[in-house]
């Protein structure tokens, strides 16, 4: 209560004064919630978050694979970050694109490879990428065995995303 009471105060919906108790509307509530998303700012942490929307999909290749997050204390995305995160050494291939690109025909709701609910949930999944990360981003990493980083800027200003493998032989 006290977390929202103060979101009211910066947003100035509040009704409170210090001679009287904090006003906690049930529409205030929702207020706060729609503006905290729309400003990339939820109760929820990004791990969370995204944990969450990706839950129970699959990067189907080859060989299906779960995706899993992952953090870091860097502010900029370079090939070294990349190479580190992958544990691969330099000249490792790394191939850029971008999350639609990734999810083309898992997102696609007239794709004949996926049931329509897995299309819609892999299409939040891309909306929660956008909503949690900024400067998003796909790198490929490797050959055949392909570690597959959804990369972005989080509201810490730290890189995190997703991450997942692809087999292509």
């Amino acid at each position: 209560m006290q977390a929202l009471y103060a979101f009211q105060l910066v947003l100035g919906i509040s009704g409170y004064h210090k001679t009287e108790r904090p006003v906690f509307a049930p529409e205030a509530n929702i207020f706060v919630q729609d503006t905290l998303k729309k400003k990339n700012l939820t109760l929820m942490s990004t791990q969370s978050n995204l944990e969450q929307a990706a839950n129970g999909l699959l990067m189907m290749s080859e060989s299906d694979y779960p995706f899993e997050y992952f953090a870091t204390d860097d502010t900029t995305i370079n090939e070294s970050l990349l190479l580190k995160l992958a544990d691969k050494p330099q000249g490792t291939l790394i191939e850029k694109t971008t999350v639609e690109h990734l999810f083309r025909n898992m997102a696609d709701p007239n794709s004949p490879s996926v049931k329509a609910e897995t299309s819609a949930r892999f299409r939040e999944f891309i909306e929660s990428l956008k909503n949690e990360l900024t400067e998003i981003a796909v790198y490929r990493v490797g050959e055949i065995q392909i570690q597959v980083f959804i990369i972005g800027i989080n509201i810490h200003g730290t890189v995190s995303g997703m991450r997942t493998l692809l087999i292509e032989t």
